[in-house]
């Protein structure tokens, strides 16, 4: 065991030789393609971290977008909920005043029938006025009356005139 700790000067020697010459070939060799190669690698991190950086931007753009795009489609929404309300009151309109003018034209007419079932009636009243005229004519002629048997006949034929309507 006391050799393992004991310092031998030739083998130090050795050793540092070994150990500088592994170093150079190391350096001349090996450095260089190790240090391209964790270059790259920070490289290749350096530019995917720029790449994820961007593509946190476009999806924020992509995002903000989209949210403008809801906005625009509730704005179009709105408008035509408010189109179709406006459409609506318009149609409701139209319909009153149609069905407002069809009835006014329903009482003209039912006005004018009326008038001409009124004037109807008035046109047969006369003529059964001068028909019975006529007949009183007749009987008054038929019969010469004194007054009182003159105001007897009239008195008659209003009574039943009134019993016969």
């Amino acid at each position: 065991m006391d050799q393992l700790l004991s310092v031998n000067p030739g083998m130090a020697i050795w050793t540092w030789i070994i150990f500088l010459l592994l170093f150079a070939v190391l350096a001349k060799f090996a450095w260089k393609p190790l240090l391209a190669a964790v270059e790259k690698r920070e490289k290749n991190i350096e530019d995917s971290l720029q790449k994820a950086e961007q593509a946190k931007v476009d999806a924020e753009e992509l995002i903000e977008k989209h949210k403008k795009m809801i906005d625009e489609a509730h704005v179009q929404a709105q408008k035509i909920l408010k189109e179709n309300k406006e459409l609506a009151e318009k149609l409701r309109t139209d319909m009153e005043a149609d069905a407002k003018e069809k009835i006014d034209k329903m009482f003209a007419k039912a006005h004018t029938d009326i008038e001409n079932e009124k004037k109807a009636a008035l046109q047969e009243l006369r003529q059964e006025v001068v028909h019975l005229s006529v007949q009183i004519s007749e009987k008054i002629i038929l019969e010469s009356l004194d007054e009182k048997k003159h105001r007897k006949l009239i008195d008659d034929y209003i009574s039943n005139y009134k019993q016969k309507n």
